[in-house]
């Protein structure tokens, strides 16, 4: 438009002083928006330093759980990666279980043994063996009445005395027979003594936990997501050995991170557990909704990562603000400035 402009002025017989004018004009029109927008920068900036003003500087940090085995052993596999998203309970890294899965099967075994020992005290004798126990007692009292009425006769014919004793010798291995067998049948009939159920109860019961401490064991071979959360750092791989308490995945949750800000004493009056607050970030146009989550209770000078020096002297309190985010837009690391709703 401007070269339109141009040529027209050169054509007319004025052409100096209309192009003089329009360069006015146009420098005019200029000027009147560049002064606009720096009003309106003006008034951004000011706005800006007034809600800057009353708000307290603070980083945004992740909570990082750093998770690890009660047990040492042998990785077997690493199921997720760095950035997975992970819910909780998920199952992050396997140990080798193949000693501990052999073991429980021996414990298995053992408590199936006792609780089939234990099954058979309680359940007493069979009617079978009962029976069987009852025929042999009553063919043992015949041969007693036998072995008695020959002794007399061959005591009355007046036999060899080697004869009667022998005869004598074989009715008192008779009636020892008798007597046994009819103890046992007592037995049988009664059942198993107290004493017998309850050593058996107990074997069953420290069979039980011992076949649930395996159970335990082969449990810790799995590493679980405390909670939902997004992985930060895989410190393992498979094949590798781990001891106890070795970290191995990195967990934080992004959605809920935290920004701890300090507040000058003098300040602190409606601030509590609970409290609403705003969390503002420069890459972020809108605020993100957090709550004060704890309260120190010692004072302590500010830190040094603080962005107002002014403030550095102050004696302060650390107050921990959790913010909500949803959609994982706020980053570790990140200046964030917090305002708390006082009244709410």
């Amino acid at each position: 438009m401007l070269r339109c402009v141009a040529r027209r002025t050169r054509s007319g017989p004025d052409s100096s002083h209309s192009g003089s004018v329009f360069t006015r004009r146009l420098a005019s029109m200029l000027l009147v928006l560049a002064s606009a927008a720096a009003t309106a920068a003006c008034r951004r900036d000011a706005a800006q330093g007034s809600r800057e003003s009353d708000a307290f500087d603070g980083i945004v940090e992740l909570e990082l759980q750093r998770l690890g085995f009660e047990v040492g052993g042998r990785v077997a596999s690493v199921a997720v990666d760095r950035g997975s998203d992970v819910d909780s309970d998920t199952v992050l890294v396997q140990l080798d279980g193949r000693m501990a899965e052999l073991s429980r099967a021996m414990r298995a075994a053992e408590l199936t043994a006792t609780e089939a020992r234990l099954a058979i005290l309680r359940a007493g004798s069979r009617k079978e063996d009962l029976d069987a126990l009852n025929a042999q007692l009553q063919a043992a009292r015949k041969t007693v009445a036998l072995l008695k009425s020959n002794k007399e006769l061959a005591t009355k014919s007046n036999l060899a005395e080697s004869s009667v004793d022998d005869i004598s010798m074989q009715l008192h291995r008779a009636e020892a027979e008798q007597r046994v067998l009819q103890d046992r049948l007592v037995t049988l009939r009664a059942g198993a003594r107290p004493e017998e159920v309850d050593a058996a109860a107990a074997q069953v019961e420290a069979a039980t936990d011992a076949l649930a401490l395996e159970d335990e064991r082969l449990a810790a071979l799995a590493l679980r997501a405390p909670s939902a959360g997004t992985v930060i750092d895989v410190l393992v791989r498979p094949g590798g050995i781990v001891a106890p308490a070795m970290p191995v995945v990195v967990l934080a949750d992004t959605r809920r991170p935290y920004v701890d800000v300090f507040v000058p004493q003098d300040r602190l009056t409606g601030i509590a557990v609970g409290t609403p607050a705003s969390v503002r970030v420069d890459a972020e146009n809108s605020t993100f909704d957090g709550a004060v989550e704890s309260i120190a209770t010692r004072l302590e000078f500010t830190p040094r990562f603080l962005f107002s020096p002014g403030e550095r002297p102050n004696l302060v309190l650390r107050v921990r603000v959790r913010v909500d985010d949803p959609d994982e837009r706020l980053h570790a690391g990140a200046p964030a400035f917090v305002t708390f709703d006082e009244t709410a």
